[in-house]
């Protein structure tokens, strides 16, 4: 009779290169006490959810990483970045149609691009 279950390997004989393929799960110690009284309990976690969280954590925070648009550019702040040329970033965001009347902020002016120079007194 044939054992169609995988088997096991205890903890300390994991090897760290191994790949983890999409539909795995991986292994976890979690800590559901406290630290003077830790009670740790091992739990299977699927690779896509243990994915999504340490994701989900990292995103837009210094160091971290960064989303992608719906159409895979980068973006930084809500801002997408659409790449380069020439050394110069190019990046799409929407902007106010009229003066925000914050200095050095940018405003679309009939489809040109006009910096604001702040508030204005009337």
């Amino acid at each position: 009779m044939s054992d169609t279950q995988p088997q096991q390997k205890p903890m300390q004989d994991l090897d760290l290169a191994d790949e983890v393929g999409s539909g795995s799960t991986v292994v976890a110690l979690v800590n559901w006490g406290t630290d003077e009284a830790p009670a740790w309990q091992a739990m299977r976690i699927p690779v896509s959810l243990l994915a999504q969280s340490a994701v989900a954590g990292q995103r837009d925070t210094p160091g971290g990483i960064a989303a992608l648009s719906a159409s895979h550019n980068l973006m930084i702040g809500g801002v997408e970045i659409l790449g380069t040329q020439d050394g110069h970033v190019l990046m799409a965001a929407d902007l106010p149609e009229t003066d925000p009347g914050i200095p050095r902020a940018w405003y679309s002016n009939g489809g040109a691009i006009w910096i604001s120079a702040g508030p204005q007194d009337d």
